[in-house]
């Protein structure tokens, strides 16, 4: 879950659960390993973790106050937001690489790529 990368500390997955935390809200655990097809005892100990570092936290479901909702915290918006900021500069950096041709390939597929991406979430 946690390990040393150009991205900072995150790994893929629980940046995955950081965005969803913090673009979609609380989330029940069962909705987050469903979503991101894991086992829910894999999103379990992944959230176990993400606890563990300050990330999230459990709070009572005010529909169902049996049920807990997994919530971000500010450390976890902080911590999510500066590494796509750290992605956006790397991939900022290797479009300048780019020669002209690249470039104006990549600004042509730019659209379809964004197209493909949006419908991929419906």
């Amino acid at each position: 879950m946690l390990h040393s990368s150009p991205q900072g500390d995150l790994s893929r997955s629980a940046a995955a659960v950081l965005g969803v935390l913090y673009e979609v809200g609380p989330q029940r655990i069962t909705t987050l390993a469903t979503n991101n097809a894991v086992t829910q005892p894999a999103m379990t100990a992944l959230v176990q973790r993400l606890e563990a570092t300050g990330l999230v936290i459990r709070v009572i479901d005010p529909v169902d106050s049996r049920a807990r909702l997994v919530t971000i915290t500010e450390k976890g918006v902080r911590t999510l937001l500066e590494r796509r900021g750290r992605q956006n500069a790397a991939i900022a950096a290797a479009i300048e690489d780019l020669d002209d041709h690249q470039a104006a390939l990549l600004s042509q597929l730019v659209p379809a790529l964004h197209q493909m991406s949006e419908r991929m979430k419906s």
